[in-house]
């Protein structure tokens, strides 16, 4: 006889995408009512028996917390706050989805959890788990449950994860309850603290509504404008400093040295150094010093370095830069854009992708330069043991366009020079004198461009001079 298998996934789309692949395409959507997730039944075998699968969806977090009634009114105590009574809630107060879940898991054998591998999907996987318990006609409910951890949505991901199912994570998800609930108290206690305090003190105070506080956002706010402080606080002061032209007597190549002498605050004075200046013809080498340098191509991609790179290089915003990567990530160009992670597994299989990549003409030279000379594995970043780095999963073949494109092109492009040789290159200090006044010219020799033949941008552009017998 077959078992029934709940799966339930975060979103309806990660719901019908993964069904498509474990069902290799033939999986049934029901009709659904009302607010209801979607619904996609398959057949199968799971733990070597055959099995129905009803594969479903939240959307999202299922349930909230807030104060207790009487908590909620602003004449309370704001230190009361902290340890006064909270309560659950649904979050869709006009729609139970605890309730769709309780009935759909009814005469199920097993659930198996496909939300996101990080702390929040762990917090909705006891969500959810916590809506079917009460259907569940057998002792030991966990025993039946299982839990899906994937960082892509590809075949070959999503089979390995089904074949290797593991457990919840109870303290993952506690913490996650902790940290909402540390949100919910320091947030609301402060903000009516600050709102309060500030009324009383500002005139027009009607106009104050809410100054609302934030863990983090208020406490960044205050670097913002302790700088602010800073900079209109600065007074200026004039100075002087000598800006030099030298010609090679060799080739006539001009070069400008960097005058490395204190700043002059007296113009007299200055003027006086400029007259004696021009009494010299010549400047004369008194040292020169070489250093090999390695410029490091970019580290696995996270998703600070995501907002941050594309934010500042593509003029987008961060909050519209996530939405476009979780769009990516379900319709599988991407893998799970969530990680802190910025180095790869020692097992990270960068052929797959290279190959991949290489079926599109817009990457076939660089990445077939890559395969020739083989992948450079870099140690460099953290493994903060959650998701693997943000990696492409496969070409676009110009079906993307707008940010869509713009931010799948930055995903690949940053995977490709992260598995490239670093940029070596020579630098040359040369400290000369004239007259009295030290000056440091600073040039640099590439000796092997590394990843910056791929980034433009990053190119060391600097031309080499050799005056070392000027």
């Amino acid at each position: 006889m077959a078992v029934t298998v709940l799966m339930v996934a975060e979103k309806p789309t990660l719901a019908k995408t993964i069904s498509g692949i474990l069902s290799n395409n033939t999986a049934k959507r029901s009709k659904s009512h009302g607010k209801d997730p979607p619904q996609f039944h398959f057949t199968g075998m799971f733990k070597d028996q055959p099995a129905n699968f009803i594969m479903t969806s939240t959307y999202g977090h299922i349930k909230g917390i807030d104060f207790e009634g009487r908590f909620s009114d602003w004449k309370i105590d704001e230190y009361q706050l902290f340890d006064c009574p909270l309560v659950k809630m649904n979050i869709d107060k006009s729609y139970s989805i605890d309730k769709y879940f309780s009935k759909i898991f009814n005469g199920c054998n097993y659930l198996v959890l496909w939300l996101d591998n990080d702390r929040e999907g762990e917090n909705i996987c006891f969500e959810v788990m916590n809506a079917c318990r009460p259907s569940f006609r057998k002792p030991n409910f966990e025993d039946y449950v299982y839990r899906a951890r994937f960082s892509a949505l590809t075949d070959m991901h999503i089979k390995q994860s089904m074949n290797n199912l593991t457990k919840p994570n109870r303290y993952e998800s506690d913490s996650v309850d902790a940290l909402h609930e540390l949100d919910l108290r320091i947030g609301c206690s402060f903000t009516r603290f600050q709102t309060k305090y500030i009324k009383k003190q500002v005139p027009r105070s009607d106009m104050i509504k809410c100054l609302s506080f934030g863990p983090c956002q208020t406490p960044t706010l205050n670097f913002c404008v302790q700088r602010h402080k800073e900079i209109q606080s600065h007074s200026p002061k004039s100075y002087w400093r000598f800006k030099l032209t030298l010609r090679d007597d060799v080739d006539g190549v001009e070069f400008k040295p960097t005058w490395t002498g204190e700043n002059c605050f007296d113009e007299e004075l200055f003027k006086e150094k400029i007259k004696q200046l021009r009494k010299n013809k010549h400047a004369k080498v008194m040292e020169i010093e070489r250093k090999t340098v390695h410029k490091n191509p970019p580290k696995a991609l996270n998703t600070v370095e995501l907002l941050k790179s594309c934010s500042k290089d593509l003029s987008i915003s961060p909050n519209e830069i996530m939405e476009v990567a979780e769009k990516l990530y379900m319709q599988g160009y991407i893998s799970y854009p969530r990680t802190e992670t910025s180095v790869y597994p020692v097992d990270f299989d960068f052929n797959e992708i290279l190959n991949k990549l290489k079926c599109d003409n817009e990457w076939f030279g660089v990445v077939n330069g890559i395969l020739e000379k083989g992948v450079c594995f870099s140690s460099r970043g953290k493994d903060k043991g959650d998701h693997p780095p943000i990696t492409p999963i496969k070409p676009s073949y110009n079906r993307l366009d707008g940010n869509d494109k713009k931010v799948h092109d930055f995903v690949i492009k940053n995977f490709l020079a992260s598995v490239m040789k670093p940029c070596e290159y020579e630098t040359y200090s040369i400290k000369l004198v004239l007259g009295d006044e030290p000056f440091t010219y600073y040039t640099r020799r590439i000796v092997d461009p590394g990843y910056t033949s791929f980034l433009k941008d990053e190119e060391v552009s600097e031309p080499f001079m050799d005056i070392s017998q000027t």
